[in-house]
């Protein structure tokens, strides 16, 4: 539900963002040893603890930010989606600027 590429040009698709988080939580790490095949991604409501994310506004008023903790194996990971949402005649459109760990 990505609508629009970011600033570079990068349309992230679940397959982009599967390999960045294998590549990120490798299986020698804590996320990546309870699962063989990598980390999995836990929906929000099934965490074990309260989420880490971060709301603003563009002060120009064309906006705003979210800065969003990704869940995975059941808990918050240090993995971060970065997204804006733009504002356009017919509502919002989403971008998801960048998936890293901060």
């Amino acid at each position: 539900m990505i609508d629009l590429p970011n600033a570079w040009g990068t349309t992230w698709t679940p397959e982009a963002i599967l390999e960045i988080v294998a590549k990120t939580f490798s299986p020698d790490t804590r996320f990546g040893a309870a699962h063989p095949e990598g980390p999995v991604f836990t929906p929000v409501d099934e965490t074990t603890r309260n989420d880490h994310a971060f709301l603003g506004s563009y002060d120009d008023g064309s906006g705003f930010w979210l800065d969003h903790d990704v869940p995975l194996n059941g808990g918050w990971s240090d993995l971060t989606a970065q997204f804006e949402f733009q504002k356009r005649s017919e509502g919002l459109a989403v971008v998801l600027i960048d998936v890293h760990v901060l």
